[in-house]
């Protein structure tokens, strides 16, 4: 296995981890314990009661036992009587204490015993500490230790550490190097994962580093802490019985806390090896995202005070001379609520300044708040207007960013947008159903045309043969209806293609009257045969009237209105066609009375395949009129149709060139 394979191991790392923070903290141990032992004169081999740590605590055993029997009375001190107290007596106490004033006389020092505790009959160490001028404090302090005071729990101290003093620095400086090693691989090994190219971060590593610096220097500083202060407590805690005597499960609160500082300070270094190796450490830090989001905020601020305040401070100088009204009508809304705003905020800190210093800066700091809240809704509104106005232009694809609005604002935000997501849908769909019909009609109808045509030419030779009757009668039939059937087809491929557009349209200026003139000439003999007569009225006073048009499409047009009127107008009547001037357009209105009934609105008939013969009996398609709208349209006019009864009147408008 090499040692890029080893670096991406995590078993390996795992176990490296595990005897990096043992190592640590057992290096950590073994020198506190023998610095601890040392201070203490645990090193030596003649028991507890040689140590110094043995003799500085009768000291303080002494001192903490004069509180309890004696006391200052006119600023001197005075003896109080001991024998009652149970804290001293043989069951919790390892000292026996006698308390001597002593007196001298000519050169001669004289002690009168004046209380004592108890006396142990065997006394390891025996010593005498003045207190005050006029009193001396003897102790005792048994051998053996029988009760569990601080000297008991002293003594088992002594008796742990004692034994281990000679190999603790070894111990620790092994545990050092184990450590170094260990660290030193693991640094190597950061940031490097099986199956990865190259350093990737953990978890941890995505925390921000100066924050993980304090939580581990925490720890650190947290554990050395109690750590000595712990300590302290070990080496001058005596007490006067079991009840508040230390307890020596110190050692084993310091190791934990040892433990935990130990893991962090790894962690801490494992991640700063990652973090280094990928660079950049300093962008994922507290401080210098605070200082990013503080630098855009200047430059934001900046942006607008230059955008707007400075810009148009420079604006409302150069339109000075247009007066105020025009200036205010120049401002954009955001500025005219800032505006109101900040007279709104004079006028209250003016107000204000009739009371007290509190109620100013308070009437300062609410009209602060307003003043942001006013300025933050003008610039919703302007967004949601901006909206509203580019789907009323049709728009469908603008979207409102919500993402900066709260409340009333985001929610109308977001129906607008729900709006031009629907108008798209819903035009996207017609324009694919309209495709997808006009391709169906000139798909059906070009397929139709072949056989067709064929059966037109069949019956066509059918009808030279002589043919007995009623066969003969039966050819008639047959191609007449072919020939219904073809002008059917023909109508629907010229719908489809003038509903589509899919027409060449060549606009030049064209005399709608001389249209008109043609198409009454064509239609004279159908006229006739329906016994209709054709009264065209030029009404404009006229010979020629120009519009911008396409002769041919206008024929067509023309041409399927006079067709619809020889076939659905009551016979013996009049068909007029007036030709007029309007709102400088030119106008072409035909009129005639109906056959049958017009039970159907005018916006029916102008749809396909509807006829005013509701029988259908006659002939027609009913394409003709939507023919002839969609033809006009395309050139730029209008025709439009209405019905007064029986009367039938069609209009088409072009502007006038």
């Amino acid at each position: 296995m090499s040692f890029s394979d080893i670096k991406r191991n995590t078993a390996v790392k795992a176990a490296a981890v595990f005897i990096t923070v043992i190592s640590m903290v057992c290096a950590v141990c073994f020198s506190v314990i023998w610095m601890f032992g040392d201070a203490c004169g645990y090193d030596s081999d003649e028991g507890f009661f040689s140590t110094g740590h043995c003799r500085d605590m009768c000291t303080q055993y002494v001192w903490s036992a004069q509180d309890s029997f004696f006391l200052y009375k006119d600023n001197k001190l005075v003896f109080n009587d001991i024998s009652d107290s149970v804290y001293f007596g043989e069951e919790y106490s390892n000292v026996g204490l006698e308390v001597y004033k002593t007196e001298d006389t000519d050169g001669e020092v004289k002690k009168e015993l004046l209380g004592s505790t108890f006396v142990p009959e065997n006394a390891a160490l025996i010593g005498e500490i003045p207190a005050g001028d006029e009193y001396i404090v003897k102790y005792y302090l048994a051998e053996p230790l029988t009760a569990a005071d601080g000297f008991y729990r002293a003594e088992k101290n002594y008796e742990f550490i004692n034994p281990m003093m000679g190999w603790l620095l070894p111990a620790a400086a092994v545990s050092l190097i184990i450590t170094a090693a260990c660290l030193a691989f693991l640094m190597c090994a950061a940031g490097y994962r099986r199956g990865c190219e190259g350093v990737t971060a953990n978890v941890q590593d995505r925390i921000p580093y100066d924050l993980h610096l304090c939580l581990t220097g925490g720890i650190v500083v947290g554990a050395l802490v109690m750590s000595v202060l712990l300590l302290e407590e070990a080496s001058y805690s005596t007490g006067y019985s079991y009840l508040d005597a230390f307890d020596p499960g110190f050692i084993y609160l310091a190791v934990l806390m040892v433990f935990a500082a130990a893991g962090a300070a790894t962690a801490f270094i494992l991640t700063s090896a990652s973090r280094f190796k990928l660079g950049g450490w300093w962008k994922n830090t507290l401080i210098y995202i605070f200082l990013g989001y503080a630098w855009r905020l200047t430059k934001y601020t900046w942006h607008i005070f230059k955008k707007y305040i400075w810009g148009t401070a420079v604006k409302a100088v150069k339109a000075a001379g247009g007066g105020i009204t025009a200036a205010v009508k120049a401002l954009p809304l955001i500025w005219k609520t800032v505006g109101a705003s900040a007279v709104m905020l004079f006028l209250i800190v003016v107000l204000a300044g009739i009371g007290e210093a509190e109620t100013v800066l308070i009437a300062i700091f609410l009209s602060i708040i307003t003043l942001g809240a006013v300025v933050y809704f003008s610039i919703c509104m302007r967004i949601l207007q901006k909206g509203g106005r580019e789907l009323a232009a049709g728009n469908e694809d603008f979207r409102i960013d919500t993402g900066k609005m709260v409340l009333d604002f985001r929610e109308h935000g977001e129906n607008l947008n729900s709006i031009g997501k629907g108008m798209k849908i819903a035009v996207d769909q017609r324009m694919k159903s309209e495709r997808l019909k006009t391709e169906l009609i000139t798909n059906v109808s070009h397929d139709l045309k072949t056989p067709l045509t064929s059966i037109i030419n069949y019956v066509d030779l059918l009808g030279r043969e002589e043919l007995e009757e009623p066969a003969a009668e039966y050819v008639e039939v047959l191609s007449r209806q072919a020939l219904r059937l073809k002008k059917l087809t023909e109508d629907v491929v010229e719908a489809s293609k003038a509903s589509t557009g899919n027409i060449t349209v060549n606009l030049t200026n064209t005399d709608a009257f001389e249209i008109i003139s043609q198409a009454a000439g064509e239609y004279r003999e159908k006229l006739e045969s329906s016994s209709l007569e054709l009264i065209i009225k030029n009404e404009t006073a006229r010979e020629s009237i120009f519009i911008n048009a396409d002769g041919r499409l206008l024929w067509r047009a023309i041409d399927n209105l006079m067709g619809n009127a020889c076939k659905y107008s009551q016979p013996g009547t009049r068909v007029y066609v007036n030709i007029r001037e309007e709102d400088g357009e030119a106008v072409v209105q035909l009129k005639n009375i109906s056959r049958e009934e017009l039970n159907i609105s005018a916006d029916e008939l102008m749809e396909r395949f509807v006829r005013g013969d509701s029988s259908r009996s006659s002939e027609g398609s009913g394409l003709g009129l939507n023919i002839a709208k969609s033809l006009v349209e395309i050139q730029g006019g209008k025709l439009s149709v209405s019905i007064d009864g029986d009367l039938f009147k069609a209009e088409i408008r072009f502007k006038l060139n």
